[in-house]
C-alpha cells in the first residue's frame, strides 16, 4: 500500500509550503544518491521523497491530491508522455542545485589559476622602486586554435547534445548533466589543434617588465591582475604574485623603514668634534658630530630612510659611530696623551 505523500516528507497535512521544501532539503540531502552510492535502498528512499515532493510543492496538484488521494497523481506521467522532464516539478531542480553546489550544472568557462613568482631586488631598488623584466612561465591561450582546442579554431554544434552543452536523464528523478563530449560548452571538437592538442592552452615562458612600488621588504608580494594562467572555455585568465626577496647590502642594514650605517671617525674628532660626511640611498650629506661622541653611539637622520610602502612619509637613518684608533704610537705622542689625559681628568 503506497504511503502517504505527508507521511512520507514528515509534515501536517497544513503545512505550509515553506515548511514542506523545508523537510524535503534535509530528507534529499540524506538520501540523495551522490551521497550513498553503495545503498540502493537510500535511492529508493529518495525517489519516493522527490515524489512526494513533486506533488505536495505543486498548489494545484496538492489540491488535487487532498481531495482524491494518490489516483489523482502519477509521478512519471510526464516522462512517459515525452514531456520536459522539468516541467511540473516546481523548484526541485533548483534545490537540488543549491544542496549540492550545482554539480549538474554545465560546465561553463573556468578561470585560470593564480601564478607565484620570486623576483631578488637590491636594497636601492627596494627603497627607490624599480621596474625590472622578468621571465615568467604559465599556461596561455594557444594562439593556433584561439583557445578552442580546435584545428584553426572551428568549432561545430555539439551532435550528442545538439547544442545545449548538457545531457538530460528522464525518470522521476530528472537531472541535467555537462555533456561529456563537448564538457557543457555546446561545441565540438572536429580536428584536435596540434599545436595544443586540444587543450586550448599552452606552456610558455614570457618576458614581463614589471613595477615594484617603492618601499618594499622581503616577503611583500605584488599582484599583476590577469598575468597568471590562461583560463578555459574563454575563463579569465589568473593573476601572478611576484613574491620579493630583497637583497643583503654592504653599506646599509634595514630595519622595517629605517636603514642603519656605519661612519668611521679619527678619534680626536670624537673628542672635539665637527663635520662628517655620511653616505645616504640619496647621495652623501653632512652631519655634525657632537663633541665627546662615544664610539657605537648613534645619531638619527630624520626622513632619510625608506619610504613606507602604504604611504605616510621615509623612515630614518640611523648613523653608528665608529672610532678610528691609531694602533701604534711613539713616545712623543705618548707623552701628549698622558698629559691630555691628566687635563681632562683634573
Amino acid at each position: 500500500m503506497a504511503r502517504d505523500y505527508y507521511d512520507i516528507l514528515g509534515v501536517a497535512r497544513n503545512a505550509s509550503d515553506r515548511e514542506i521544501k523545508s523537510a524535503f532539503r534535509r530528507l534529499a540531502r540524506k538520501y540523495h544518491p551522490d551521497v550513498n552510492r553503495n545503498d540502493p535502498r537510500a535511492a529508493e528512499r529518495f525517489k519516493e521523497v522527490s515524489a512526494a515532493y513533486e506533488v505536495l510543492s505543486d498548489r494545484k496538484r496538492r489540491r488535487s491530491y487532498d481531495l482524491f488521494g494518490e489516483r489523482s497523481q502519477r509521478v512519471d506521467a510526464a516522462t512517459a508522455a515525452g514531456a520536459d522532464p522539468f516541467a511540473g516539478f516546481g523548484d526541485f531542480a533548483s534545490v537540488i542545485n543549491d544542496l549540492f553546489g550545482g554539480r549538474h550544472r554545465p560546465a561553463g568557462p573556468e578561470p585560470g589559476v593564480d601564478v607565484e613568482a620570486r623576483v631578488e631586488i637590491s636594497l636601492a631598488d627596494a627603497v627607490k622602486g624599480a621596474q625590472p623584466t622578468i621571465t615568467v612561465r604559465a599556461s596561455r591561450q594557444c594562439k593556433s586554435c584561439h583557445g578552442s582546442g580546435a584545428r584553426g579554431g572551428v568549432t561545430t554544434r555539439c551532435p550528442d547534445c545538439n547544442g545545449e552543452g548538457v545531457r538530460r536523464a528522464r525518470g522521476p528523478v530528472p537531472f541535467a548533466r555537462a555533456c561529456p563530449r563537448c564538457n557543457g560548452t555546446g561545441r565540438a571538437v572536429g580536428e584536435v589543434c596540434a599545436a595544443c592538442q586540444g587543450e586550448g592552452v599552452r606552456e610558455e615562458e614570457q618576458q614581463l617588465r614589471v613595477t615594484i612600488p617603492a618601499g618594499v621588504t622581503s616577503g611583500s608580494r605584488v599582484r599583476l591582475k590577469g598575468q597568471g594562467a590562461a583560463g578555459k572555455r574563454g575563463g579569465a585568465p589568473g593573476d601572478l604574485y611576484l613574491v620579493i626577496e630583497v637583497a643583503s647590502d654592504e653599506q646599509f642594514k634595514r630595519d622595517r623603514d629605517d636603514l642603519l650605517t656605519q661612519v668611521r671617525i679619527p678619534f680626536n674628532q670624537a673628542i672635539v668634534g665637527g663635520r662628517v660626511e655620511v653616505t645616504t640611498l640619496d647621495g652623501a650629506v653632512a652631519m655634525v658630530i657632537p663633541a665627546g661622541t662615544q664610539g657605537g653611539q648613534r645619531f638619527r637622520m630624520r626622513g632619510k630612510g625608506s619610504p613606507r610602502l602604504n604611504g605616510g612619509g621615509r623612515g630614518d637613518l640611523l648613523v653608528e659611530v665608529q672610532l678610528d684608533v691609531p694602533r701604534q704610537v711613539d713616545d712623543r705622542a705618548r707623552q701628549l696623551l698622558d698629559e691630555f689625559v691628566a687635563r681632562t681628568s683634573a
